[in-house]
């Protein structure tokens, strides 16, 4: 991918880009065209320069043996159809963590603030609600 956009840029891989940032239901809901142009464009708009930051997410150490030294309580949402960090992922992560509360948000992909707003809210506030922080 990095010699790709290097070589042409983003645009052609922003057919393959979509489908990780989005879950197949959000892609297949005419109601949400709208915020998938918006993000499309987005992602066409971008430079080449990207490949650094991407290449710092990519390359990055493991550091799921240092997930145990989180002690405050934790809020970790994933969507069902999320393929960058697919449940699977998503409750390793968990694993490692003492105190956490793992919820799944059905027919919502890896952009679940973008794709299902309302529900991502729901949690947290049910979350800080019973932390008494609300």
């Amino acid at each position: 991918m990095t010699a790709i956009v290097k070589s042409f840029g983003v645009k052609p891989l922003v057919p393959a880009m979509l489908p990780l940032m989005f879950g197949k239901s959000t892609l297949n809901n005419p109601a949400k065209r709208e915020i998938i142009s918006y993000w499309k464009q987005k992602l066409l708009a971008l430079k080449k320069t990207i490949v650094g930051p991407v290449s710092g997410v990519t390359k990055r150490r493991d550091v799921t043996s240092e997930l145990v030294n989180i002690k405050c309580p934790t809020l970790m949402i994933v969507g069902d159809e999320d393929r960058t960090t697919p449940l699977s992922c998503a409750e390793n992560i968990a694993a490692h963590i003492v105190n956490v509360e793992l919820k799944i948000i059905p027919q919502c992909g890896h952009s679940s603030a973008l794709e299902k707003p309302d529900a991502v809210s729901d949690l947290m506030k049910q979350f800080y609600t019973k932390l008494d922080c609300a």
